[in-house]
């Protein structure tokens, strides 16, 4: 480009977590979380890295993400929030730590849709009667 300029490129907002996802590396995850780095940064892609494991199906890396300090109110680049990605995807042991650590189960995507909504959607029965334990509406 023109004076130098370059073309943004997908790493720029990518934080040190994004990148130990990326590159599918548990371990570095499992460092990051130890030393208590926060999952709360939106690359602008994928949302949260948390949110960018859950996309490449990398359910051990997010497991691991869960761990931490993690904002659940970013929507991911098809504009759901954890809670509603996880629950849609039928990823129980995902919605139930996300809701131990706060989640809010009435929080909708940026569509408005509920995480319950999701789960009932995809059948998940057994998402919909954990969600209603912690207070999803219905």
């Amino acid at each position: 480009m023109e004076n130098g300029a370059k073309e943004p490129d997908e790493l720029d907002n990518m934080s040190c977590m994004h990148l130990a996802v990326k590159a599918g590396n548990i371990e570095v995850v499992k460092l990051l979380v130890k030393y208590g780095f926060a999952d709360t940064i939106d690359d602008g892609v994928h949302g949260t890295a948390l949110l960018m494991a859950m996309d490449y199906d990398m359910i051990d890396i997010a497991s691991e993400i869960l761990k931490g300090k993690v904002d659940y109110t970013i929507n991911s680049q098809f504009e759901n929030t954890p809670l509603v990605l996880a629950a849609y995807e039928g990823w129980f042991e995902g919605v139930k730590a996300m809701l131990i650590n706060g989640a809010d189960p009435n929080l909708p995507s940026k569509y408005g849709k509920t995480a319950i909504f999701s789960a009932k959607y995809m059948g998940h029965n057994d998402i919909v009667e954990l969600l209603l334990e912690y207070g999803a509406k219905e």
